[in-house]
């Protein structure tokens, strides 16, 4: 009805309408409240696109170049296991540059819906973390591919940094997640 001119009005109302002076700013207050109502915006269907803007992005460190994304069991990693993470990449052709490097609070702080939209060729969890990330998981040095990602779980860094064994283990099963032939 607010878009019908005074004409249309004319059609259903046959006696005249008249504003009193000091009803003026009542009538004019009220105008002022429709027309806040109006402008408080309607809540929005959540279209996939709209929830895919809204949805913050996985933090992590590193540039992901490559596509690998690494989580780890710790909130902070000491100076050896940094190393030995470092010495990691460096033999499969990786480097910072290259990842997604995660803490454990960062991984967890993140839906699978994230990681997903991350989009990772590899994912290499050292540890046991609190993710769905982990539903992938079969056996520890074991590579799985789940719809197109490449997923290897291995020790926490800490045990694989005190167990040559457990290095040994690692570095087979790198070998054949990077395509390794040395």
């Amino acid at each position: 009805m607010e878009e019908q001119s005074i004409h249309h009005l004319s059609l259903f109302l046959d006696s005249p309408i008249y504003l009193l002076p000091e009803e003026k700013g009542l009538y004019l207050e009220l105008g002022e409240k429709n027309q806040a109502i109006e402008d408080i915006p309607t809540e929005e269907v959540l279209s996939p696109a709209i929830i895919e803007e809204e949805m913050q992005e996985l933090a992590y460190e590193g540039n992901f170049e490559k596509g690998v994304l690494i989580a780890y069991d710790s909130p902070d990693l000491s100076a050896e296991l940094k190393e030995l993470l470092f010495k990691i990449l460096d033999a499969v052709g990786c480097s910072l540059k290259d990842i997604a490097l995660c803490h454990e609070g960062l991984i967890n702080a993140a839906s699978m819906d994230q990681v997903d939209a991350l989009n990772p060729s590899k994912v290499i969890v050292f540890g046991r973390i609190s993710h769905p990330l982990m539903h992938h998981k079969k056996e520890n040095y074991q590579r799985e591919m789940v719809e197109g990602t490449e997923y290897l779980f291995a020790d926490s860094l800490d045990q694989i940094y005190t167990s040559k064994e457990l290095k040994k283990a690692l570095w087979g099963a790198l070998k054949t997640l990077f395509n390794v032939t040395n």
